[in-house]
């Protein structure tokens, strides 16, 4: 009888430690599958690489630009496109490039709508996503008036930014930092300007 106890016991014992060798065996490999960092690092490895490419690729894409020149008749405003580098550069650096084309003037024989010795002092947009742009003086200085050229002038500003960037709705002018009553005489520009189609030829570009 005494032998049975013991042989049962023995067998019990048995079996309690194959089930703790069992569990311990379990949690080492999970513990290398889940808490090893090895695998994680190589994923993460691979993971930043791609975005890293994906960053790159997205740096390299161009930035392709609607620009409003005067046309012949220096009455309508025609669209020219134009390829730029995108870069690094954000949103607020993109809109000034685009006005920085615009003084350029056209490749084209399409007409300038900025005297070319305008400085671009600083661009930025408010809450109610209206853009500001701040010109130097020589936009007033420099330009050669009159009522048509004073609308396209303002017009030629204002549909390239809200094209190129429909998140902005309006666009107001400053100059040296503040408002001013007009160019020179003919538009009120203490206001914001909408994008206006009337002006924009042909209506099918767009």
């Amino acid at each position: 009888m005494f032998g049975r106890i013991d042989n049962r016991g023995f067998i019990k014992q048995f079996f309690i430690l194959l089930l703790i060798l069992i569990i311990a065996g379990f949690g080492i490999w999970l513990w290398s599958e889940v808490k090893n960092p090895i695998p994680q690092i190589k994923e993460n490895s691979l993971l930043s690489q791609v975005l890293n490419e994906t960053q790159q690729a997205l740096k390299e894409e161009p930035l392709f630009l609607k620009l409003f020149f005067g046309g012949k008749d220096q009455s309508t405003l025609v669209v020219e496109e134009r390829e730029i580098k995108k870069g690094e550069i954000d949103k607020h650096q993109q809109m000034r490039q685009a006005i920085l084309e615009l003084i350029n003037g056209p490749n084209t024989d399409l007409a300038p709508t900025i005297p070319p010795d305008t400085k671009v002092r600083s661009i930025y947009v408010d809450k109610n996503n209206v853009g500001y742009i701040d010109f130097s003086s020589e936009l007033v200085q420099n330009h050669p008036g009159g009522c048509w050229a004073e609308v396209i002038t303002i017009y030629s500003i204002a549909n390239t930014i809200i094209k190129n960037f429909p998140q902005i709705y309006k666009v107001r002018l400053l100059i040296n930092g503040e408002e001013i009553e007009t160019l020179h005489g003919h538009l009120d520009t203490r206001r914001a300007f909408s994008f206006n189609e009337l002006l924009s030829y042909p209506q099918s570009f767009f």
